[in-house]
């Protein structure tokens, strides 16, 4: 499934964050972990963004929680694209 994900952090924990970014786009185990779709965008003078991921597994979105916990929290939504609602709807 998809999902939207919002992410926002104290600015204090900026250097913790970027650190922890930074090791997460090297981590060796990335089947463990949500697969990114798209890159990963902030909102100007704010600590916060969103990227889309997308994750088979309850289990990865679960470690994504525990790898920034407590440093940084995030907001998940599904996902789907408008054609595939459009379809169901119209059946």
């Amino acid at each position: 499934m998809k999902y939207f994900v919002h992410y926002k952090f104290d600015p204090a924990k900026l250097d913790i964050v970027l650190e922890l970014f930074q090791k997460a786009q090297n981590r060796p185990d990335p089947e463990n972990y949500p697969k990114s779709l798209a890159p990963t965008y902030y909102f100007h003078n704010k600590m916060e963004g969103f990227t889309v991921y997308e994750a088979e597994t309850e289990e990865q979105i679960i470690n994504y929680h525990v790898y920034w916990f407590p440093h940084m929290e995030s907001t998940w939504k599904s996902i789907s694209e408008s054609v595939d609602f459009i379809k169901k709807y119209k059946k």
